[in-house]
């Protein structure tokens, strides 16, 4: 007597073959057919065990009804394709489906169209990677806990120089903030490196002695020179972060101009990082606009005016642009919660 494998199999094609039939039926990825009509013709022991549904049950159905509710239009967009040979390659689709415990299982279907007896089908396959997906998503929640820690870390880290330096507190937030409003504005993707780099471009001041931060009158060149080194500091304080080397590095370079008269390397032009550029600009405009212990603030125009004048000089063009437009458009201000 026939089995209900040998009996599908006949009516499509007898030269499939008992040789493939026996490879089909021990492969450890789940193998299916199915016709222009959708309606499932064969399906191997493995992809049952998938199902979680008997043979006989499974081959009552058309390949649309076996997949998950929200992914139908996949496998039909899939069947379709197939069919119509719109892909020139064999595309794989990431398909879901429930499994008989109520599980959402995920697998990658892939398939090709054949003909047995003048009737078209598409043979194909299905890899079960649900166990990777559920790791992946595990490694995802483990990173959002890890950026959260790390964000963190680095808000305690403002609040410490903010202790140490009153007079400029809320300065790095404010900073961030506007650097992070240029950096959309120019498109750049990497924000969250410019976010983590203004807040922490200060934090080299932690080395620097608490009464030179608060003298009420301009440094002595001996002292700032001795200021300068905060971003050396700040460099070697956040280095060893792992995953924040790329953010040492624009801190190390916030203060550096586009003629070479930065500090602490005296880089020029290209040589300095675009987002340290960012942050460059936003340092000044922040700096000129609020009290400072050796003057007070000066208007939002005399900060913009620095900036202009040293478009192209000190200061990147394309972010001094920027900058202004944001403010002059009215579509960034300091005053508007972060």
């Amino acid at each position: 007597m026939k089995t209900i494998v040998e009996k599908e199999f006949e009516k499509i094609g007898k030269e499939i073959g008992k040789k493939w039939l026996n490879l089909a039926e021990k492969s450890v990825a789940g193998i299916y057919i199915y016709d222009e009509n959708l309606n499932l013709l064969y399906i191997n022991p493995s992809l049952c065990k998938m199902l979680g549904m008997p043979r006989e049950e499974v081959l009552k159905k058309k390949i649309n009804e076996i997949v998950y509710k929200e992914d139908i239009h996949l496998i039909e967009e899939m069947a379709r394709k197939r069919f119509s040979e719109e892909e020139e390659e064999e595309e794989e689709e990431e398909i879901r489906w429930i499994d008989k415990e109520g599980k959402l299982r995920y697998g990658r279907f892939s398939g090709i169209v054949t003909e047995f007896e003048g009737k078209r089908v598409v043979v194909g396959t299905v890899v079960d990677i649900t166990e990777m997906r559920e790791y992946e998503e595990k490694l995802r929640d483990e990173q959002k806990l890890l950026e959260k820690t790390l964000e963190g870390t680095i808000h305690a880290i403002v609040e410490i120089v903010e202790t140490k330096d009153p007079y400029t507190a809320g300065h790095q937030v404010r900073v961030s903030k506007l650097s992070v409003a240029i950096a959309k504005k120019m498109g750049l993707e990497n924000i969250r490196e410019i976010l983590w780099a203004s807040l922490l471009h200060d934090v080299g001041k932690i080395s620097v002695p608490d009464d030179i931060l608060v003298l009420p009158r301009k440094l002595t060149p001996i002292e700032f020179e001795i200021v300068k080194t905060h971003s050396i500091t700040g460099y070697n304080i956040v280095k060893v972060i792992p995953g924040m080397e790329k953010v040492a590095e624009i801190i190390l370079q916030h203060h550096e101009r586009l003629d070479g008269t930065g500090y602490p390397k005296g880089l020029k032009g290209e040589e300095i990082l675009k987002e340290a550029r960012i942050i460059g600009v936003s340092d000044v405009v922040e700096a000129m606009v609020n009290h400072r212990p050796y003057r007070p603030a000066l208007s939002l125009n005399d900060a913009l005016e620095e900036i202009y004048k040293n478009s192209g000089i000190k200061y990147d063009k394309e972010v001094v642009e920027v900058c202004i437009e944001l403010f002059l458009s009215r579509k960034f201000s300091f005053e508007e919660p972060f």
